[in-house]
């Protein structure tokens, strides 16, 4: 079984950035000059950066790697919203033998259902997401791609956020990877996925579901408390949530400001917090942290 990242158990919590730099090459010994009284100058040389390099960095060798053995013929769908990154991993997959094809993420109403249908055609047996999750809108649409498939999926992603991860393995990813994962481990993994081979343990996948539900009962709790805000009200707190004042938004409703300090408090009573943060933090639940549908069964 091929290792996969550890998510950390706060959400949400954005990972911490991999860089992808390229391994420096080991430095050079210059000869000094040709003297009886001076020897031979030495550098030092200094040791490359990764033994490993990720896959980011292995599409951008010049040298070409080799088809390994059982990849070739497996059909695999790379997809990314990042169309130069997708086709460059697609590439280097396909020097490995995969059969492969790069999709775009679906965008628009009609999107997952016109990319389910393209994904379809093409009868992949694994698929590679590629996808930073810096925040919910961007889980909501990689839920979707995933959920709009029957096929199992890989993540390559940034984030250690459990409850992202879980998102995702509800939908359908069978294993999480980070982005600095090397083109021979991701190779590995892509064969063990599409052979049906569990790349997550039991006691880790029930855990990042288990925090997705959690984050998911939270949002609806909070859903249940705007409910009890008069339209006025929440569009005070919408006002406050895009950064304006008070003041300003007196202004622009041609109220006192007295007027809309006492619907502020209105607001922070029904929503049980103590400060207009607090209760724009639950703003920002109620329209981001909103779960996406779960995968349709069948």
């Amino acid at each position: 079984m091929y290792p996969t990242a550890e998510p950390a158990r706060r959400a949400p919590a954005p990972g911490p950035d991999s860089g992808m730099a390229d391994s420096e090459a080991p430095g050079s010994r210059l000869p000094g000059a040709k003297s009886s009284k001076a020897k031979p100058a030495k550098v030092k040389a200094s040791k490359p950066k990764s033994s490993k390099p990720s896959v980011a960095r292995d599409t951008a060798r010049t040298v070409v790697p080799q088809p390994r053995p059982g990849a070739r013929g497996v059909r695999l769908v790379v997809v990314s919203d990042h169309s130069l990154v997708s086709e460059a991993v697609r590439m280097a997959l396909a020097s490995r033998g995969f059969r492969a094809v790069s999709v775009a993420a679906p965008l628009g109403t009609r999107g997952p259902r016109d990319f389910a249908a393209r994904v379809t055609q093409f009868r992949p047996g694994v698929g590679l997401l590629l996808c930073e999750l810096d925040d919910r809108a961007l889980l909501r649409d990689a839920v979707a791609v995933v959920a709009s498939t029957k096929i199992r999926w890989v993540l390559l992603t940034r984030t250690k956020d459990s409850a992202a991860w879980g998102a995702l393995v509800e939908a359908g990813v069978a294993a999480v990877l980070p982005m600095t994962t090397d083109l021979e481990t991701l190779t590995g993994a892509l064969l063990s996925v599409s052979a049906g081979r569990p790349m997550m343990s039991d006691e880790v996948r029930a855990t990042v579901v288990e925090d997705w539900h959690r984050e998911g009962e939270q949002a609806r709790r909070v859903a249940r408390q705007m409910k009890e805000l008069t339209p006025r009200e929440m569009a005070v707190l919408s006002s406050l949530h895009e950064g304006l004042t008070v003041k300003l938004i007196a202004a622009q409703g041609g109220v006192s400001a007295g007027t809309v300090r006492s619907q502020v408090k209105s607001i922070l009573r029904k929503l049980g917090v103590s400060s207009q943060l607090a209760a724009v933090a639950s703003y920002r639940q109620m329209t981001e942290l909103a779960p996406p549908a779960r995968r349709a069964r069948g």
